[in-house]
């Protein structure tokens, strides 16, 4: 397997957990202002750390169609929903 693959796999995990975390706390705040602002920093560390969201890279699948290119966005998309389904579940059981 590509290193290219596995890095898009757990770059897209951290952005998972990111989104996640960011969603919790944007639900839990009782202020929309803060819950927005803070979701906002989970964004923020997703762009800065160059983590994998699928709704940023999925544009690029038109300019960028090779099959690496392709693969790179199907890998990041497991390790959103993988990072979101384990947050999600460990974030669940706690409540």
């Amino acid at each position: 397997m590509n290193s290219s693959y596995i890095k898009s796999f757990i770059n897209g995990l951290l952005g998972g957990l990111l989104i996640i975390l960011g969603c919790c706390i944007y639900l839990v705040t009782n202020n929309i202002y803060i819950g927005a602002f803070l979701f906002s920093i989970a964004l923020y560390n997703i762009c800065i750390n160059n983590y994998f969201l699928y709704t940023g890279k999925i544009g690029y699948i038109i300019k960028e169609n090779s099959k690496q290119d392709i693969l790179n966005i199907i890998f990041g998309l497991l390790g959103n929903i993988v990072g979101t389904f384990i947050l999600g579940i460990i974030i669940g059981l706690a409540v």
